[in-house]
This record gives structure tokens, sequence and C-alpha cells, in this order.
């Protein structure tokens, strides 16, 4: 279980994705291929089994049960085995789901 920072550009564009007019925990969440894009208030919540690598165009932190991770916009995340987290702060994120 851990959360590291690294160095990766993101696959999509939020251009890439069509999102749907309802919205899901509060943020419009569209999809495509093994991938989210989340325009988000103020929190999302996700599960991450394996691994998820996480975009940030925003600045806020990731809340685990390990505690909390800051995040600043142009961030490239990569959590791997982190149980639910929660991803708190105004912005846009890219979630890649890898295995």
């Amino acid at each position: 279980m851990k959360i590291e920072r690294i160095d990766s550009q993101p696959p999509f564009r939020e251009q890439d994705f069509t999102f749907p007019d309802s919205t899901v925990q509060g943020a419009s969440v569209a999809k495509k291929e093994n991938a989210i894009f989340v325009r988000s208030r103020s929190r999302y919540k996700l599960e991450c089994d394996g691994v998820h690598i996480v975009y940030a165009d925003g600045t806020g932190h990731i809340k685990w049960k390990r505690g909390e991770f800051p995040f600043s916009a142009g961030d490239a995340l990569r959590l791997e085995k982190t149980g639910e987290y929660e991803i708190n702060g105004k912005g846009n994120y890219l979630i890649i789901f890898e295995k």
C-alpha cells in the first residue's frame, strides 16, 4: 500500500471524454477505456485494489487510511492497493486504472 509521485504525462485530455448530464458524488464523471475523468467540486471517493494513476489539475490531498498525501496541479500520483481513498480538492482529475 503506497502513494508516490511519478514522472508521467496523461494519455488522455479532457476533450477526449464525453460527459453525461448527471453527476456522481456531486462530480461530473466520464469514462473511456481504462480511465475516468472527474470534474470535482470538493471530493470524490474511489477504491483501489490494484494500481491507479491520478493526474491532478487542482490542488488538494488524497485521504486514505494511512493519512493524507498532498498534491498540486500538474502532479501525477501512483496509488498501489490503497483500498478506499478520497481525492479532496476542487479540480479536474484523470484516473487511469491499471492491473
